[in-house]
């Protein structure tokens, strides 16, 4: 369910003339999920596959779970950890362990009202005990943020009741050390209930020092989670509001390398421009950046910005009228047939305008599509348009899709790279009936909606 919110393109970016980008047909095939329980009453979102299991014949993924309560905009979200089996054809995701839950606390500060914390957009990877010792672990990161109880702005209805507020939130991460004689599989239920939830990177919104009400509503959270957020290392101060959409992967020569976006202003009120700021309710962009953790010092290197907001609209012509804005909704994963190449996948993000209560136009964000980058190797932060998987033709601007990543080849059936999506599927009213989740194939055009 990557955020609707989130960020994008640029920097150093070399891309092909607008004029050569080739739009692809699609065909749709649905992922189903196993052994959850309950089904979560939208579905699935997020799935990044990212760990291949030999020794227990699994290729592990982590998903998001996706309630709707009241309505569309009161969705609480929680991580789930699967693994489909490598050795067959199957898109079954097999469940295996909760990575997180939703959890309610009251406001002491008495204006979001009950808050439902909730995490999204995980990402995992395993990094061998020759690295870390022992057998091994795993590295899990995602948003945590709580959803408001009330409207967010009782004056302008710029967020509505049930809305994640997403300032308030953090990066999450946990890492636990993989069982003994088990290989990569990942350590078990009680072991990643015992273990809290750290409170890493945050943008700008974050003042725990300097708002006691803000702060009260955090130590609220510390029967789950722990430790001092901060802004993430060589990253400016004061540019960016938020970080979220993380993506992790080991690179197999004893680094972490973990891409997020940082949420900066758009456009806001007076100022803005495109139709949607006639009004209070500001649009943000945002922007892709690259960080690398060095197990032998123990140390995260300063970031590097991968993808400027400002270079989105050059991939415009890959949908008529598509209106990108940034990309988001990152992926990162080594380059299965490449040694040593790390592999960035983006979703272009359109936007369009809603009128609210107060006729106000709120901006409304939607992935569409992927885009297919190469960055070199570790700590490479030059980012080389390789390929798009683009919606196919009955795809419209408000149609929510793409925020995907890689999925091992021998999943397609044909001997070709496949990559993971999800769409929001709509009724005739526009509301959201339910979240599927499948794989693209450059082929055929079947709409999992349909």
């Amino acid at each position: 369910m990557r955020l609707r919110f989130l960020a994008a393109l640029g920097c150093a970016i070399p891309v092909l003339a607008a004029s050569s980008f080739t739009a692809h047909a699609i065909d749709e095939t649905q992922l189903t999920f196993s052994g959850v329980g309950t089904a979560p009453s939208l579905g699935y979102g997020d799935v990044e596959q990212n760990v291949r299991d030999s020794s227990n014949a699994a290729d592990w993924s982590v998903y998001s779970l996706v309630n709707n309560n009241t309505g569309n905009s009161d969705v609480t979200v929680s991580n789930n950890l699967g693994y489909t089996s490598y050795n067959s054809s199957t898109t079954t995701v097999n469940n295996a362990r909760s990575l997180n839950y939703v959890h309610s606390v009251t406001d002491s500060g008495g204006v979001y009202g009950t808050m439902d914390w909730i995490h999204e957009t995980a990402t995992a990877t395993w990094v061998p005990g020759s690295v870390v010792g022992g057998n091994g672990a795993w590295f899990t990161f995602w948003h945590t943020y709580p959803k408001s109880a009330v409207d967010q702005d009782p004056t302008y209805h710029c967020v509505p009741l049930g809305s994640g507020v997403n300032n308030l939130g953090w990066i999450g991460y946990e890492s636990q050390a993989s069982p003994a004689g088990t290989g990569v599989q990942p350590p078990a239920q009680s072991t990643l209930d015992a273990t809290k939830e750290t409170r890493g990177w945050v943008g700008t919104y974050w003042n725990y020092s300097g708002d006691p009400t803000f702060a009260a509503r955090v130590d609220q959270t510390n029967t789950w989670a722990t430790g001092s957020p901060s802004q993430p290392p060589g990253v400016t101060a004061n540019t960016y509001r938020i970080w979220t959409e993380p993506s992790v992967t080991y690179d197999n020569n004893g680094h972490l390398l973990l891409v997020m976006t940082g949420i900066k202003d758009g456009n806001i009120a007076s100022g803005g421009t495109g139709g949607y700021q006639n009004g209070p309710c500001s649009d943000f962009n945002g922007d892709v950046w690259l960080f690398t953790y060095t197990f032998s010092t123990g140390l995260w290197s300063n970031g590097c910005k991968v993808i400027d907001s400002s270079s989105a609209s050059s991939f415009d012509s890959l949908v008529p009228s598509a209106n990108y804005v940034y990309l988001t909704g990152s992926h990162i994963f080594m380059d299965p047939s490449t040694p040593g190449q790390v592999d960035l996948v983006e979703s272009p993000v359109n936007r369009y305008g809603v009128t609210n209560d107060l006729g106000y136009q709120v901006p409304i964000d939607n992935y569409n599509g992927l885009l297919l980058f190469g960055l070199g190797g570790t700590g490479d932060c030059t980012a080389s348009y390789v390929s798009n998987v683009s919606p196919t033709g009955s795809e419209t601007h408000d149609t929510f899709m793409g925020a995907g990543g890689y999925w091992f080849a021998n999943y397609d059936h044909a001997g070709t790279n496949m990559f993971q999506m999800h769409k929001y599927c709509t009724d005739s009213s526009g509301n959201v009936t339910s979240i599927r989740v499948g794989v693209w194939n450059p082929s055929g055009s079947h709409d999992l909606c349909t």
